[in-house]
């Protein structure tokens, strides 16, 4: 080696150490550490246990003693006592099932795909339907309609196949809220290899005073006119590299403090799916709303995930499987070559 190429060599690495990339990906793990630190701390804990238990006790949809139960589980749970929320993989089936039999333990029947688009919607809350069934009318093209109900509304899909006939209903358990039902119909409907893929649920945020809004602004961002959808479709079409689109304003960082602080159910996660967390440089659907290519998240369908692997509903606001998968979407386009943009690009 010559000196120049010596002094060229010493002189690479204080260049590459200014280089805006290797600064940025430097920025990002001091963050991510602490984040960390933060998110393990007593205090930080504490806090968390108190947004919780106001979210308990502000539910006006629960009966008090149920209040009190789930209580006395969040405060068990900040003391040690209880780890029901913590997300533990189930062995691998050996005896894989076929999708005929899935199709007919989920929906009563086997389905056959009759369009190039799924929607996938949790209806919880039932009276939010008149609504939702008009956003869905904003689709110019066909499409394949899969709702999951709570088991206590099942008489409800009556009123559903009303306005949409060969829609196809499954009757969910509580829990998971509505991430827990969409992987058990996404598992059955990937292998029809839809092209797009929409997926909702009836949110009201009734731990927010602007919940409402904020639910019927993700729907008209994502569902608010035909030219609305028309713009999303089409941009998908055009650019193979977008992989998934959501509202603008909700595609938010992975290096935040409620990711830290669901931090062990997310690494096991990423550890079940074999993708990596990239220092949690990554964005994710905040509210998990959104249009997406199926095939972004087809390691989903091969999980195993089962809604049992889901802790019991009391109003959590975070450090859930649920929460968790949240923010696996994101990691999951990434993981197939693709990105995430919100509605921000059509305005």
């Amino acid at each position: 080696m010559t000196f120049d190429e010596s002094l060229s060599s010493e002189r690479g690495q204080p260049n590459a150490f200014f280089n805006e990339g290797m600064r940025s990906q430097r920025m990002l793990s001091q963050a991510a550490f602490q984040l960390s630190d933060i998110a393990s701390s007593k205090g930080w804990k504490f806090i968390c246990h108190c947004r919780q238990v106001k979210a308990i006790f502000s539910n006006s949809e629960v009966h008090f003693l149920p209040k009190i139960r789930n209580f006395l589980t969040a405060t068990a749970k900040i003391v040690g006592l209880n780890h029901s929320d913590i997300f533990r993989p189930r062995p691998a089936s050996s005896s894989p099932v076929s999708p005929e039999v899935l199709q007919t333990k989920l929906f009563g029947q086997k389905i056959e795909k009759k369009s190039e688009i799924a929607v996938v919607l949790h209806l919880f809350y039932v009276d939010l339907w008149p609504e939702i069934a008009e956003q869905l009318s904003s689709i110019p093209e066909p499409f394949d309609l899969f709702v999951s109900l709570p088991e206590e509304q099942e008489n409800f899909r009556t009123e559903i196949q009303g306005n949409f006939p060969n829609a196809h209903i499954y009757i969910a358990p509580n829990r998971g809220r509505d991430i827990a039902p969409f992987l058990e119909i996404f598992q059955v409907i990937s292998p029809f290899n839809y092209q797009f893929l929409c997926k909702l649920h009836s949110k009201k945020s009734t731990h927010l005073s602007a919940g409402e809004n904020r639910r019927q602004y993700l729907f008209w961002e994502l569902l608010g006119s035909e030219q609305r959808v028309n713009e999303i479709l089409r941009l998908m079409r055009q650019n193979a590299k977008i992989g998934m689109v959501v509202p603008k304003g909700f595609l938010l960082s992975g290096v935040d403090i409620d990711t830290f602080t669901n931090r062990k159910n997310l690494e096991t996660l990423a550890s079940l799916l074999n993708i990596p967390l990239h220092d949690y440089y990554f964005e994710y659907p905040a509210g998990s709303m959104f249009w997406c290519r199926p095939s972004c998240l087809e390691k989903l369908a091969g999980s195993g995930i089962q809604t049992a692997d889901f802790p019991p509903e009391r109003g959590q606001l975070n450090n859930t499987l649920a929460h968790a998968v949240e923010r696996i979407f994101g990691l999951l386009v990434m993981d197939n070559g693709r990105q995430l943009i919100d509605t921000s690009v059509f305005q």
